[in-house]
C-alpha cells in the first residue's frame, strides 16, 4: 500500500509542470505615437502614449494561410493564440478585441525575423472594437517586433522576448467609409513584457492532491 501511495504522489508532482505549462501568459506593452495622419489629428498627437495587454496561448495551432502571404511558407499565422487585447491610445481612446499571432521566419538572406499580434477582422477569428474618429472606422491594429539578425525565431510558436528583437512598431488603420482609403496612427513599441501572475487554481489543486494522497498514506500506515 505504501508503494501505491508513493507512486500516486510522484505522479501528481510530475503532472503539475505540464498543467502549468498549458497556462496562458498575459503580456503588457507600451509605445509612443510618432506619426499621425492629419485626418486623425483631433484625437491623436505625436507623443501620445500607447498602453495595453494581450493574452498569449501557447497551445494554438497553425492556420491555413498568412493574409496575402500564403505562398510564403515561412510566414505562419496561428488561430487566436493571442487574445483579449485591451489597449488605450492617448488620454482616452480605448480599443479591444481578439488578436492572432504571425511569426515570420524567412530563409537565410530573406527579410528579418518578425513576431507580431494582429487584429484584422474577420481574419483568423480576430476581432476589433473602437470608436470612429472623425467619421473614420477602426479597421486594423498590429504590433510587430523585428529581429535584423534573424536569430529570434526557430519556426515554432513562441512567446515574444522583447530583448531578442532590434525594433518594434505599432499601427492603427482607420478607414473612411465614404471616400475610401485609410488613415494611420502609429509609432515605436518601447516595451513588451510578461506580467508575472500566480496560478492559484493549478497550484492549489496540485497541493490539495498531494496533501490528500499523503494523508491517505498516513491513515493506511496507522491501520496497518
Amino acid at each position: 500500500m505504501r508503494l501505491n501511495c508513493l507512486v500516486a504522489t510522484l505522479f501528481l508532482v510530475l503532472l503539475s509542470p505540464s498543467l502549468a505549462s498549458a497556462e496562458s501568459i498575459t503580456f503588457s506593452f507600451a509605445g509612443t505615437v510618432d506619426e499621425v495622419n492629419p485626418v486623425l489629428g483631433a484625437a491623436f498627437s505625436v507623443g501620445d502614449p500607447l498602453t495595453g495587454t494581450f493574452v498569449f496561448d501557447s497551445n494554438a495551432t497553425p492556420a491555413a494561410s498568412c493574409d496575402g502571404l500564403s505562398g510564403k511558407t515561412y510566414c505562419t499565422p496561428y488561430e487566436s493564440p493571442a487574445q483579449s487585447l485591451l489597449a488605450t491610445l492617448g488620454s482616452s481612446y480605448a480599443f479591444s478585441g481578439n488578436v492572432f499571432v504571425i511569426q515570420n521566419t524567412p530563409p537565410v538572406g530573406g527579410s528579418p525575423d518578425a513576431w507580431g499580434v494582429v487584429a484584422n477582422p474577420p481574419s483568423h477569428l480576430s476581432g476589433l472594437t473602437g470608436s470612429p474618429v472623425n467619421g473614420n472606422v477602426l479597421r486594423l491594429f498590429d504590433l510587430i517586433l523585428s529581429d535584423n539578425s534573424g536569430t529570434a525565431l526557430d519556426g515554432g510558436l513562441v512567446p515574444p522576448v522583447f530583448a531578442d528583437y532590434s525594433s518594434g512598431t505599432f499601427v492603427l488603420f482607420f478607414d473612411d467609409p465614404n471616400l475610401g482609403g485609410s488613415h494611420i496612427v502609429g509609432g515605436p513599441i518601447t516595451s513588451l513584457n510578461p506580467i508575472a501572475t500566480p496560478e492559484p487554481p493549478t497550484a492549489l489543486l496540485m497541493l490539495a492532491g498531494v496533501a490528500g494522497t499523503l494523508g491517505m498514506c498516513r491513515i493506511c500506515r496507522v491501520r496497518v
